[in-house]
């Protein structure tokens, strides 16, 4: 069974060997988590966890809130396509095209349903990076089974009332 953790670490070792800081895989997970138009809270969730892992700390929501608001902004400001083709180069240039991938999938799935606009995302990604239709279907099929016990157990603490959804 694959871990969450380990794919964001293995993920940021290949980021740091070339010289790149966290900043792509908080933009990986707010492009996904935005594009059906809203970021809701199992979503913020695993971002939060993402984002602690990345930064090596444990994060205040409002920390996770600003880091996705400044990621949102960014993305509004240049583009979703050149923000995707950026991220593309930085995962060729470190030879990382499947884990980021694989981070944008987990995601995607965090809800159990991938909605059409995050896989449409996620498949321009891929085909900037040289990935095949076929291995993306394979990553998402394992992305689907991903362990991630720390999320499960902060969503174990939510109460039962429905999510509310955080707008973009």
């Amino acid at each position: 069974m694959i871990h969450f953790r380990g794919i964001v670490e293995e993920l940021l070792k290949k980021l740091a060997a070339q010289g790149y800081y966290p900043t792509p895989i908080i933009d990986l997970g707010v492009l996904v988590a935005r594009a059906d138009g809203k970021i809701d809270e199992t979503e913020m969730m695993l971002l939060k966890e993402l984002f602690a892992t990345a930064l090596g700390e444990k994060l205040p929501t409002r920390v996770v809130d600003h880091l996705v608001t400044a990621s949102q902004e960014v993305i509004e400001a240049a583009g979703v396509k050149p923000r995707l083709r950026l991220l593309a180069d930085i995962l060729h240039d470190c030879d990382a095209a499947e884990e980021g991938l694989r981070i944008a999938l987990a995601v995607a799935h965090v809800n159990s349903s991938v909605h059409e606009k995050e896989l449409g995302i996620i498949r321009e990604l891929a085909s900037l990076c040289g990935v095949t239709g076929e291995r993306v279907d394979k990553l998402s099929r394992e992305a689907a089974h991903l362990r991630m016990p720390e999320l499960k157990a902060s969503l174990a603490r939510l109460p039962s009332a429905p999510p509310s959804n955080t707008s973009l």
